[in-house]
């Protein structure tokens, strides 16, 4: 399930920068000028659309100007854009920078999921577990929707408040450590993504397998009845699951010692 609304934000950040007169054909010049602007003006552009509260909110603002006045971020986002011919240095930064807004969201998403596979244990665990307290925060239609594409934007505007209102201002402020330790490391190409072997693989299916029937088995039984019966439907009808989904992370949470190691490892990889 992506979450969007985080970068949105920051992509509408970079939209709204103050004209600059001259042109800029140096990515140094243009990176040093857009993180000065932000630092200056960042509470005219990131902007509380969904009505948080203001302690998220004020979390949600400081990760955004947290990456936005950060040079290294900044030019990777530039540098991006202009390998795939988005960025043309010759116009002045009012004439791309909404190009350079469409283009991030997508980008900066993916550099938080890909680089959630070259953090730590104890980081991918915090993350899986915030990511399930989100998930149960979720009606099983509306969360189904959002895994099908098939989501409202009423539906979509209530999965993206969620998102953050459910977790403690801690969790939230610890949610955004790991999304910035995540991006950078995927910037840096560092750590290096690991790997498992077959055998590995086989340790891994066999720990979440055993977790899951112990999962179950702790549920009353019309409970479990009703779980089994929704996820062998969408089993056979190729559908995206939620129950699956939130199953999968319970069991995988609750597991220790090594295996659950190359739990998480396989989860990471698999986002």
């Amino acid at each position: 399930m992506k979450k969007k609304n985080m970068v949105l934000i920051l992509s509408a950040s970079l939209m709204s920068f103050p004209v600059f007169s001259a042109q800029v054909n140096n990515v140094d010049v243009l990176t040093e000028r857009i993180c000065k602007a932000f630092q200056t003006s960042s509470e005219r552009y990131i902007k509380n659309e969904y009505e948080y509260s203001p302690q998220v909110f004020e979390e949600i603002k400081r990760n955004g100007e947290f990456l936005l006045t950060n040079k290294v971020f900044v030019r990777y986002l530039l540098e991006q854009y202009d390998q795939v011919g988005l960025l043309d240095k010759s116009k002045s930064p009012e004439e791309f920078l909404p190009i350079i807004s469409n283009f991030s969201t997508d980008l900066i998403q993916k550099l938080f999921q890909l680089g959630i596979r070259r953090l730590e244990i104890n980081d991918q665990r915090a993350f899986f577990r915030y990511r399930k307290i989100w998930l149960d925060s979720l009606d099983i239609r509306d969360c189904d929707s959002m895994l099908d594409g098939s989501a409202s934007k009423a539906v979509q505007r209530k999965v993206a408040i969620n998102q953050f209102e459910k977790l403690t201002i801690d969790e939230l402020k610890d949610y955004f450590r790991i999304f910035r330790k995540a991006v950078f490391a995927e910037i840096n190409d560092f750590p290096v993504v690991p790997s498992l072997t077959q055998e590995q693989k086989k340790y891994v299916e066999m720990a979440l397998s055993s977790a899951m029937q112990k999962e179950l088995k702790a549920l009353k039984p019309d409970e479990r009845q009703v779980m089994v019966n929704s996820l062998m439907s969408k089993i056979q009808a190729n559908r995206p699951s939620c129950e699956l989904i939130r199953l999968t992370y319970s069991s995988a949470l609750s597991l220790s010692g090594p295996t659950s190691v190359w739990v998480f490892i396989a989860l990471s990889l698999d986002m």
